[in-house]
C-alpha cells in the first residue's frame, strides 16, 4: 500500500486486489465475491478495474452479469454487465468495457462508503463465471479515524 500527498486533503492510499475467477463459491459463482474489506468511513478517490485474462462463462443457456458495489447498493460503482464482454485489456469502468485509455467515470470517483466493496454474479439460468483476471486498483482516504480499505 502507498501513499500520496493531496494538498489541503492529507495522504490518500492505494490497495491492489488481483481476482481470478473459477466459477467456485466467492469466486464466479452466482452470488458475491469480495474484492476490498472497509473499515469505518472512507473515500473512494478512484476505483478502477482492469482485466487482465478475459471473463469467461460456463456453457449454460442463460447469460452470466456482474456488478460492483457495496452490499445495500450492489451498483454503486458499476451497472450490470455481461461478463463474457469483459476482454483482456479492458478497463471495466461501465456496462460497456473499453480498452486503451479512460476517463474515469463519476461512479468510480470520489464516493464515501462504510461497506465493503463487492461484486456480484448474476444469471439468468445459474451459469457460472469461470475464467478471467481482473486487477481492481483503489486510491482512498480515511474520512474517520478507523478508516481502512485492505485486499479481501
Amino acid at each position: 500500500m502507498g501513499s500520496i500527498i493531496v494538498p489541503g486533503r492529507g495522504y490518500f492510499r492505494r490497495s491492489t486486489k488481483t481476482f481470478t475467477f473459477d466459477g467456485s463459491a466467492g469466486k464466479g459463482a452466482v452470488g458475491t465475491f469480495t474484492v476490498f474489506t472497509v473499515t469505518g468511513e472512507v473515500l473512494v478517490v478512484a476505483l478502477i478495474p482492469y482485466c487482465s485474462t478475459n471473463i469467461g462463462v460456463d456453457a449454460g443457456a442463460g447469460v452470466a452479469s456482474m456488478q460492483l458495489g457495496v452490499a445495500n447498493a450492489t451498483t454503486l460503482f458499476i451497472a450490470t454487465t455481461q461478463a463474457d464482454t469483459i476482454d483482456a485489456s479492458e478497463f471495466w469502468v461501465s456496462n460497456t468495457p473499453t480498452a486503451n485509455g479512460i476517463a474515469v467515470p463519476a461512479g468510480l470517483q470520489n464516493i464515501a462508503i462504510t461497506q465493503d466493496i463487492q461484486g456480484e454474479v448474476t444469471s439468468t439460468d445459474v451459469q457460472l463465471v469461470n475464467a478471467g483476471v481482473i486487477r481492481f486498483d483503489i486510491y482512498w482516504l480515511p474520512l474517520s479515524s478507523d478508516g481502512n480499505v485492505v485486499a479481501a
